[in-house]
């Protein structure tokens, strides 16, 4: 089920935090709270997610900003690039805009700020999140509608996708042309497709697909 839109916050000032929230949540954001130093890592959900995080809190911009320790720092700048984040500078100087940027932040906001200034910024983060959930999420329906084939089936179903006939799909796998019609009509009811190309597209988005050969029963993902 798609769920709401959220922004995750992440600020030790508790004065900006609350006007931060009120203007968040009165434009109709889900606001979500998070202590600084908390994992920059979106809540499981399938709709547009970013974090608003001060420059301080998210620590890896500058040296002198930063408590933890080099691999605390390196976690979460690899965090950082698997996240939408819009970082609050305490001013819009060069050298930790440019930084960040380099780190891939969605964007950057010197403090003081204005309300419409954070909500375009915010707005334009959820949208770019969306455009980066797109493809990743149609992989993941795509897995998972895929997710209850058997070892067997899963084999079939390689050799469909490398364009094998009934035949050669039953000698490589040294079962019966009936065997191999029964496992196909098992592919179309499991993965809810009516025609073959519909299972074809599934599967190639899914990543199935042996590249060639029918791969052995044990080279395929149980289930």
């Amino acid at each position: 089920m798609q769920r709401q839109p959220a922004i995750t916050l992440i600020d030790s000032d508790g004065r900006r935090r609350l006007t931060i929230v009120d203007w968040l949540e009165r434009a109709g954001h889900l606001v979500l709270d998070a202590a600084p130093g908390a994992p920059l890592e979106a809540p499981e959900q399938h709709a547009p997610h970013c974090f608003l995080v001060a420059e301080k809190a998210l620590g890896i911009l500058e040296p002198s900003t930063v408590a933890s320790g080099p691999c605390d720092r390196q976690g979460r700048r690899e965090a950082l690039s698997r996240s939408t984040v819009v970082v609050l500078l305490e001013q819009l100087s060069p050298l930790p805009l440019l930084e960040g940027l380099r780190l891939g932040l969605a964007d950057a906001l010197g403090m003081p700020v204005s309300e419409r200034e954070l909500l375009e910024a915010v707005e334009r983060a959820l949208r770019l999140d969306g455009e980066r959930r797109g493809p990743a999420r149609a992989r993941q329906i795509a897995q998972e509608r895929l997710g209850s084939l058997s070892r067997r089936e899963r084999q079939v179903l390689h050799g469909i996708v490398d364009g094998h006939s009934n035949r050669r799909i039953a000698e490589e796998l040294g079962v019966s042309i009936k065997t191999i019609e029964s496992h196909r009509s098992n592919l179309m009811r499991k993965s809810g497709c009516r025609a073959l190309a519909c299972l074809v597209r599934l599967a190639v988005l899914a990543g199935e697909g042996s590249g060639g050969a029918i791969p052995p029963v044990e080279a395929t993902l149980s289930v």
